[in-house]
């Protein structure tokens, strides 16, 4: 008898993913980590590249959030997270080894929101929705001096991503500038999974 012929199948104990990279463009001023009263970043993202299990969400995008050196342990810092999307988002953030006060300033079309997906213990989250007139570049820079008081230390852009983990830069010591600072020409990195519920501790921006 010839064996049977093998076709598709859903498993629910197999997995499979493609991980693949995309563009992203932004500045990063290592030099101030540390030195404000909380680090600022702004995640300027066109859209999610993904889908909502419930058609009346908005594409999620995973944002996790870790200390650049994370054998140190616990990290003790205040971030605000400025984020922007041109398309409705649902902003699912996750942290480790991480406290402090978690900031978040979110822009973006009516349905987006921000959820505590998986944030460290220690780690207080606080969003708020800002309504902006302007979302370029200049228009969320001037947005997060406003709204802060100080200078944002990263700008990202990027098209399309549905996770994205960003590493929390060590303090500067006494404001000395270090040699990884990237200046607004030129590429960070960021990369995205086709599926939305692959694990994303090991999705990085790399600032």
């Amino acid at each position: 008898m010839a064996p049977a012929s093998l076709a598709p199948s859903e498993f629910d104990y197999v997995n499979s993913y493609r991980v693949s990279e995309v563009a992203a463009f932004g500045c990063h001023h290592s030099e101030l980590a540390g030195l404000s009263p909380s680090d600022v970043h702004i995640l300027d993202l066109d859209s999610a590249d993904g889908f909502a299990s419930d058609p009346s969400d908005p594409a999620p995008v995973y944002l996790s959030l870790a200390p650049e050196e994370e054998e140190s342990g616990q990290v003790s810092r205040n971030l605000t997270l400025l984020l922007s999307s041109r398309e409705p988002v649902q902003w699912m953030l996750q942290s480790r080894l991480l406290s402090g006060k978690l900031r978040v300033l979110f822009v973006g079309p009516a349905g987006s929101r921000v959820e505590d997906f998986q944030l460290a213990s220690l780690q207080h989250l606080e969003a708020r929705r800002l309504r902006l007139d302007d979302a370029s570049f200049e228009g969320l820079w001037r947005a997060a001096a406003h709204e802060t008081g100080g200078t944002a230390m990263a700008y990202v852009k990027l098209k399309k991503a549905n996770i994205i983990s960003l590493v929390v830069a060590k303090a500067a010591v006494g404001g000395e500038r270090r040699e990884e600072k990237r200046k607004c020409d030129e590429k960070v990195e960021v990369q995205y999974a086709d599926d939305v519920h692959v694990p994303i501790p090991y999705i990085y921006v790399c600032f």
